[in-house]
């Protein structure tokens, strides 16, 4: 169970929004896989620092930027022992589903329809004869 997980909070500069201001990210990286996701935050470029990922300075608009964005990698942390906990591999598949407060897979028509053919073919000669089961795979 060694995944590396790595948590990282960088600007971008949006079409939609001044020059001047940037648009903050979470990129969570799982075994070189990425996922990014919108803090729905900005900053003005010259108040954050890329290297460490958060704001500069220590005036009230940084402190609660900087909290907020500790609450979202405390927030990522624990999803991640969550996981461990439900003996799930951390995966981005699984990690994503757990973001977004998706609790299982949902099933989609031709899974539902190979299932069942599945089981049609283990009954052909108990009862389904082999032409219904050419019908149902047509």
């Amino acid at each position: 169970m060694d995944t590396r997980l790595s948590v990282l909070f960088h600007g971008k500069k949006t079409k939609s929004q001044k020059a001047s201001l940037l648009a903050i990210y979470l990129r969570i990286t799982i075994d070189g896989q990425r996922m990014e996701i919108s803090t729905k935050r900005t900053i003005e470029k010259d108040k954050w620092s890329s290297i460490s990922g958060k704001a500069k300075g220590n005036l009230e608009e940084a402190r609660s930027l900087n909290a907020y964005l500790d609450l979202l990698r405390n927030k990522v942390y624990s999803y991640q022992r969550e996981l461990i906990r439900e003996d799930k591999p951390v995966t981005l598949d699984h990690f994503r589903m757990k973001w977004n407060g998706i609790t299982e897979k949902p099933r989609m028509v031709l899974e539902i329809f190979q299932e069942h053919n599945d089981q049609v073919a283990a009954l052909v000669g108990k009862g389904f004869a082999a032409g219904t089961m050419e019908r149902y795979i047509t």
